[in-house]
């Protein structure tokens, strides 16, 4: 089959995604260590485990009150409970935070330091109200 400008129809087969996008801008900067586009792809991932979450939250009753109350006093949605746990342990698990902070958690979230990395992240999760992340 011929090329035809990185599409097949409508759907494009050679899309611009997140990750190539971060590392198409790392491979510019030769003294880049790659934590930061190690830590926007696990952002990436924390927000898809969300959003496939939320398209299968009716059929597993994720819907609804938790039963307690976050940092600001609004009642937890299951929802809400469940992106933060993600947001958290994938966070951790990419050795590149140190700290983070949720309006779900009442006190800041430190990642123990077999774990640390340069980053401290506060986020929104569910909120769709953003992310916010910067060396320390």
């Amino acid at each position: 089959m011929a090329s035809n400008g990185g599409k097949i129809g409508d759907i494009p087969t050679d899309a611009m995604t997140l990750n190539r996008f971060v590392m198409e801008e790392q491979m510019k900067h030769p003294g880049a260590s790659g934590s930061l586009s190690l830590l926007l792809s696990s952002l990436c991932t924390a927000c898809k485990a969300t959003e496939a979450a939320v398209r299968k939250a009716g059929i597993a009753q994720l819907y609804g009150i938790a039963g307690d109350t976050n940092a600001t006093g609004d009642e937890q949605k299951k929802l809400d409970v469940l992106a933060n746990e993600l947001f958290v342990n994938l966070l951790k698990s990419s050795y590149q935070t140190c700290a983070m902070v949720s309006e779900e958690n009442e006190h800041m979230i430190e990642v123990p330091v077999a774990k640390h990395g340069r980053y401290k992240v506060s986020y929104r999760e569910g909120s769709g109200e953003g992310v916010g992340c910067g060396p320390y």
